[in-house]
């Protein structure tokens, strides 16, 4: 308590308790002599209330130093006690603050492998997702070229069967009743026109079905691929296309 009391001001009273005369009474003594008694007499009274004066105010001065040392002794002990129980609360809760790091390395130790996880599942996915469509692609072209060749076959099929009919109804015509051949060439013509039409739409979905492979295949090698583009509203594949989900 000494030491910090050391550094504060302290005040010197010791002119208020100066011996010997008074430095009033000699103010006083050096003035002239009073004419008569009663003003000496005044004098003497006049210096007694100012030494009366004096002395209460010492005595106010002395009383407010030591209200003001013992404050300053207060807070000094206040101060040392709230130090005491700042240091108790450090070490009590230095477990409780090592136990909250320790959970804060784990979940970041977490978000990291959950982060490798992802894109390992990413990678993995988009995998998968070529090799289907390679899969598609290459079952497209098979049956893009099954139905060439039975396109092909059915053409000259008919043909052959035209031209066989063409040739017996000629062969034939002088010997049966006359009929309209015409009628009959009109209608194979129309059965060939819906065979042939048949297989115009098979080879336009056929098309189709590529762009929409063409597209899948751009979206999954695009550097900034998101499944969610997939899943877009504005963009639905064809639904003869099989649709892959991961």
């Amino acid at each position: 308590m000494a030491a910090a009391t050391a550094g504060r001001p302290q005040i010197d009273l010791a002119f208020l308790h100066h011996e010997g005369p008074s430095p009033f009474t000699s103010v006083v003594a050096s003035q002239p002599e009073p004419n008569n008694r009663s003003e000496k007499r005044e004098g003497l009274d006049h210096n007694d209330m100012i030494h009366n004066q004096l002395d209460d105010h010492t005595n106010l001065v002395t009383e407010r130093q030591d209200e003001t040392v013992g404050i300053y002794e207060h807070l000094d002990e206040r101060l040392g006690a709230r130090e005491v129980r700042g240091k108790d609360k450090d070490v009590q809760d230095a477990p409780s603050r090592d136990r909250l790091e320790q959970i804060f390395a784990n979940q970041l130790d977490m978000k990291n492998a959950n982060a490798v996880s992802r894109d390992e599942l990413m990678a993995e996915m988009q995998s998968h997702h070529l090799q289907a469509l390679n899969s598609i692609e290459q079952q497209r072209i098979v049956s893009e070229g099954v139905i060439r060749e039975m396109a092909g076959a059915w053409r000259a099929d008919h043909e052959k069967q035209k031209t066989e009919i063409i040739a017996a109804v000629k062969a034939t015509a002088n010997e049966q009743v006359p009929f309209n051949v015409q009628g009959y060439l009109d209608e194979l013509s129309r059965s060939l026109a819906t065979e042939i039409r048949m297989l115009l739409r098979e080879v336009g979905e056929l098309r189709e079905e590529k762009r929409n492979l063409e597209l899948w295949a751009f979206v999954f090698r695009s550097p900034h691929y998101d499944m969610r583009v997939l899943n877009d509203i504005s963009f639905q594949p064809d639904r003869r296309v099989p649709h892959f989900q991961g």
